[in-house]
């Protein structure tokens, strides 16, 4: 990857730069990007260029994606390069820069950039605050919106969609997404955006909800074919890495963890949540890592269930669960330093009523069957999101 040392000049001019010392030529360019001889020697020039194909340029240079498109969106002007860079920024989670591309967008007229702002601040305003009480004064701003473009219609539609998968009302989610229609773009790059976000919430769903394995990895795979984006390829590697996990195939689910841990870093995005998800699974299947050496307090509990050390385990979740409340996690962690069959049915009903998520429910179901619990009672608590 090359590096970029010029910080302040134009970014057209360090691509021109690190262009000419990749010993390649303008042909090259052409033949592997769809742009023309004339958009590229105007972006070398230092010229604002149209953000999409600079993105083009940037990945075809392997140049450093994260750096430059920051930069750019600090030097861009153009109405439609605004309307690109709030979609690249807002799919990356980049919340800081959404907020300074609003900012700075805020005179322009462009009709289709005037209604995406509006949805764009409400999703800002979503990621920012997950409460409830939040997301549902969000979801109501937002169907209050009449979008009258193609993209910001579709864009509505994602905006509703994401929240009511917070919410965990996947009913909702399903029938609005068999009303989706993506088709009806005719800008590729919103087209695909939209097409790889869709992907996401479907992954989610089939993953989380139903833990369907095969449907979240056929969806993993397929993102990972159809986009170009470190940052989506990071989302499939996590989940892939997850399915893997739950069917016990470990050296394929740090494989594919760390893969996206990986991928994560290279966005510029910090994911600690891998770090804990690959700890757990380490401890949990017997790996002896060290006390001193585990990083989250619930997998240091687990570490010293796995020695034998109960008692020092639940002095442990004490402490978890005064500062941050009772989760499922620790439910079902007092539940194997106990051996008592009450923690893991309250972990197995947090998991399944209060957050929807079949597929980390298999830990406490799992734990239930072993300590001899009536199977057909743990399986009706355990599906009973399946007639939701």
């Amino acid at each position: 990857m090359s590096v970029v040392d010029r910080k302040t000049e134009p970014v057209g001019l360090t691509l021109k730069t690190i262009f000419d010392k990749a010993n390649t030529k303008i042909v090259d360019i052409l033949s592997n990007t769809d742009v023309s001889r004339s958009f590229v020697e105007r972006l070398f020039k230092g010229k604002e260029s149209q953000f999409d194909m600079v993105l083009s340029v940037i990945k075809y240079l392997e140049a450093d994606e994260v750096a430059l498109i920051e930069r750019y969106c600090e030097e861009i002007d153009m109405a439609k390069n605004f309307l690109y860079a709030l979609e690249y920024c807002d799919r990356r989670n980049n919340l800081n820069l959404v907020e300074r591309l609003l900012e700075r967008s805020e005179t322009k007229t462009l009709p289709e950039l005037r209604e995406m702002r509006v949805l764009y601040k409400l999703s800002l305003q979503r990621k920012r605050d997950g409460r409830k009480e939040n997301l549902e004064k969000v979801l109501l701003e937002v169907k209050a919106t009449q979008p009258t473009t193609s993209i910001s219609q579709v864009f509505k539609t994602f905006v509703e969609i994401q929240i009511y998968n917070e919410l965990k009302e996947y009913g909702i989610v399903t029938s609005i997404i068999r009303e989706l229609r993506i088709e009806k773009i005719d800008n590729e790059f919103f087209s695909e955006s939209f097409t790889w976000r869709l992907n996401q919430v479907q992954q989610s769903i089939a993953l989380r909800f139903h833990a369907d394995f095969e449907k979240s990895r056929d969806l993993a795979f397929e993102l990972l074919r159809v986009s170009d984006s470190k940052y989506f390829h990071a989302f499939a590697h996590g989940n892939l890495g997850l399915s893997y996990a739950f069917t016990n195939k470990k050296e394929e689910a740090l494989r594919y963890l760390n893969k996206s841990q990986q991928l994560y870093s290279e966005t510029g995005m910090k994911n600690n949540v891998w770090n804990e998800t690959i700890e757990f699974f380490r401890i949990s299947w017997g790996q002896p890592l060290k006390l001193e050496e585990i990083s989250s307090l619930k997998n240091a509990a687990l570490r010293l269930i796995k020695l034998g050390k109960n008692y020092q385990s639940i002095k442990i979740l004490d402490k978890i669960d005064e500062v941050e409340g009772k989760s499922p996690m620790s439910l079902y962690l007092r539940g194997l330093a106990t051996q008592d069959e009450s923690f893991h049915w309250r972990s197995l009903e947090m998991y399944i009523r209060d957050r929807g998520d079949k597929l980390f429910g298999i830990l406490p179901r799992n734990e239930l069957i072993r300590l001899n619990q009536n199977q057909y009672g743990v399986n009706a608590l355990y599906n009973i999101l399946s007639t939701k």
